[in-house]
């Protein structure tokens, strides 16, 4: 054609049908790489996992509501189910030996549970009787949970002006924290198994 260039008569620009397929497959299969690799990341499975001191109970439900409780509370916040084999809390790393890390198994939590997606949270109530021990280290107590796969979810720590009344250094006025043998007794608590 005078006076302009035809596309056709261009070899170089010309597009077969080989190659327009190619360009295609090209672009969906890196949109369906993206979405899968998003998909997988979204569908992992994830626990929180959080740790409460200084709660009061109502009468009605089997604990002395005289008392202070710490509740651990577990939920599911991931797309996969997760079977969780135990909960406990982890000791501070002062009271370990020979480096071996020491919990206070829950011993409502050891008969194990699965958490579907968008299941309730489950709560375990944990006594805080015998921890003045572990008052000067209060703030490295962190719940933790194992789950079948092995993975270990823990709960972050607590901010340091929310200190339990079972690690206060002072008594409260008109209380008195006992002597030094009760202060320091080995924890026996029912709810807890030392592992």
């Amino acid at each position: 054609m005078p006076g302009g260039v035809s596309l056709a008569y261009c070899p170089h620009s010309t597009m077969t049908a080989t190659a327009l397929v190619a360009i295609l497959g090209l672009i969906s299969g890196v949109i369906g790489t993206v979405l899968g690799m998003l998909n997988f990341l979204r569908d992992r499975a994830a626990v929180e996992v959080s740790l409460q001191w200084d709660l009061t109970v109502t009468p009605d439900l089997g604990y002395d509501s005289t008392k202070k409780w710490g509740v651990i509370t577990v939920v599911n916040v991931g797309r996969r189910p997760i079977f969780v084999s135990h909960v406990a809390i982890r000791l501070p790393k002062a009271t370990w030996s020979d480096g071996v890390p020491s919990y206070l198994v829950v011993m409502g939590g050891m008969a194990g549970k699965t958490l579907a997606e968008g299941s309730p949270a489950e709560r375990h109530i944990v006594t805080q009787d015998g921890l003045q021990e572990f008052a000067s280290h209060w703030r490295d107590m962190v719940a933790q949970v194992n789950d079948s796969a092995g993975r270990v979810w823990k709960s972050k720590k607590l901010r340091r002006e929310k200190v339990p009344s079972w690690a206060e250094t002072t008594p409260p006025a008109g209380t008195s924290r006992g002597s030094h043998e009760e202060r320091t007794r080995p924890l026996e608590a029912p709810a807890f198994r030392r592992g």
